[in-house]
């Protein structure tokens, strides 16, 4: 499985064909001559380092872009650049994931909100990744791990239904505002025998109710 790990042009032949274009809705995204293009409508798709970017244009994702954009920038590769608050709380859920996982080997994952892929990058060692997020910052570390990356909204993925093995959302569910539809999204996605890994924050954990008593007595008296 060392080829996938080294092998860029192996991972992006094995995703593109995944991928669904914006004006056709086909899966015939394919590169040629280093520009990507749709081989059916003929449009071109953009790019920027080999990034793969589609349309991030409501209003809700341009506020999360500014805040993930601003930890990518002040704490780059590292589980705070992911916005994580404790390493203990980044540790334990990183060791769920690979729990939940499983030993797997040549599966097609899906990572929506990847970040800098410090999170889920050990499984893009044996599998084909494609991470999804909205911080180009962010995935630009992702392809350091050999994630496949894709700059879109988590709300309207650029993915061809019933085409991936795993599904991870990991900590990245709190910033959906409608989750149902958003669930049936990620359902549409999966193949029939597929999995979806789902973790998300519980505000009224031990772990919350710390982290918000210690931001009060940092803050001091009102």
């Amino acid at each position: 499985m060392d080829s996938i790990q080294k092998n860029g042009n192996h991972l992006r032949e094995r995703i593109l064909p995944l991928l669904q274009c914006p004006n056709c809705g086909l899966n015939e995204i394919r590169m040629t001559n280093d520009e990507l293009s749709c081989q059916s409508c003929k449009i071109n798709i953009p790019s920027i380092d080999g990034i793969v970017i589609f349309d991030t244009s409501s209003k809700d994702v341009a506020h999360w872009k500014k805040y993930f954009d601003a930890f990518a920038d002040s704490s780059g590769d590292s589980s705070r650049g992911n916005a994580y608050v404790f390493e203990t709380h980044f540790n334990l859920v990183k060791r769920m994931t690979a729990k939940a996982v499983g030993k797997s080997n040549d599966r097609i994952i899906l990572d929506i909100g990847c970040g800098n892929g410090i999170m889920n990058g050990e499984l893009a060692k044996t599998n084909y990744m494609a991470g999804v997020d909205i911080s180009l910052p962010l995935l630009k570390l992702s392809q350091q791990k050999k994630i496949f990356p894709i700059f879109a909204d988590a709300n309207n993925l650029p993915v061809m239904n019933n085409s991936v093995d795993i599904v991870l959302c990991i900590e990245m569910l709190q910033h959906i505002n409608n989750e149902i539809d958003f669930l049936k999204e990620l359902c549409s996605k999966v193949k029939t025998n597929g999995h979806i890994i789902i973790s998300t924050l519980n505000s009224d954990s031990l772990l919350r109710q710390t982290s918000r008593f210690i931001n009060r007595i940092r803050k001091g008296p009102e």
